[in-house]
């Protein structure tokens, strides 16, 4: 049986700092045995860690989705997490006449059909197979962007776009135009095959008033980076 791993060795496996492990021990998102005056954790895989990171980058998005006071932008393959969690967010939102973007990845293009073999396939019995996951999390998705038309007053507050690019990162940015309080969370996706969902955590960049600040050029790369993805995706109808 492999041996317990100490928070030190922990953080070093998965490049993050030692507080953000006792954190997710408290929050029970690994499982750790108390030793004394610190921990002993119990081994666990990268899968388990991805996942474990995906919650965690959701948990913030929701809470920065809470905060925009003029619009919020969405990107990604399916952006079914953001969608779902933060569905009751994006209603009120949108009937306090915020406006809200979702730019996904066409299901019909080839880059999606890459993403999935990329994150699916796997050998089995001697063939390779595919579950067909990301098709069924975009139907979902696409399914609860139709349920959010359900509950708002002005439709077309509601914008949505396909692109065809392959894709290499997902974001929100709340209020994209403000010049003071834009934030975008910013995370890139495995490249690890059979991994799904983001790297985590997420990466945090604001326009600061103070133009000397590194934090704006990494948002203004963001928010190039998603405004030209929307400007060369096709409009969807719901």
């Amino acid at each position: 049986m492999e041996k317990f791993w100490t928070v030190q060795e922990t953080a070093q496996k998965y490049r993050i700092s030692e507080k953000t492990i006792r954190k997710m021990i408290r929050e029970g998102e690994i499982e750790a045995i108390k030793f004394g005056r610190d921990w002993r954790i119990i081994p666990f895989d990268h899968y388990r860690f991805a996942e474990i990171k995906f919650h965690r980058s959701i948990t913030e998005d929701v809470k920065l989705m809470k905060s925009a006071q003029e619009s919020i932008w969405i990107l990604g393959i399916n952006a079914l997490g953001p969608l779902h969690q933060g569905r009751e967010i994006l209603i009120r939102k949108l009937n306090e006449g915020k406006t809200v973007r979702a730019l996904l990845l066409d299901p019909d293009s080839g880059a999606f059909a890459e993403r999935s073999r990329f994150e699916e396939e796997v050998q089995k019995e001697g063939r390779i197979v595919t579950s067909g996951r990301l098709r069924a999390e975009f139907n979902a998705a696409h399914t609860i962007c139709y349920d959010i038309t359900n509950f708002i007053s002005d439709s077309s507050l509601f914008q949505i776009r396909f692109h065809r690019e392959d894709p290499t990162e997902a974001m929100i940015i709340v209020d994209a135009t403000s010049p003071n309080h834009a934030i975008c969370h910013y995370n890139p996706y495995p490249r690890e095959k059979q991994i799904r969902g983001l790297c985590g955590p997420n990466m945090s960049f604001s326009r600061e008033p103070d133009p000397e600040n590194c934090n704006n050029s990494e948002f203004k790369q963001c928010y190039d980076r998603y405004t030209e993805l929307w400007e060369k995706g096709r409009a969807v109808e719901l």
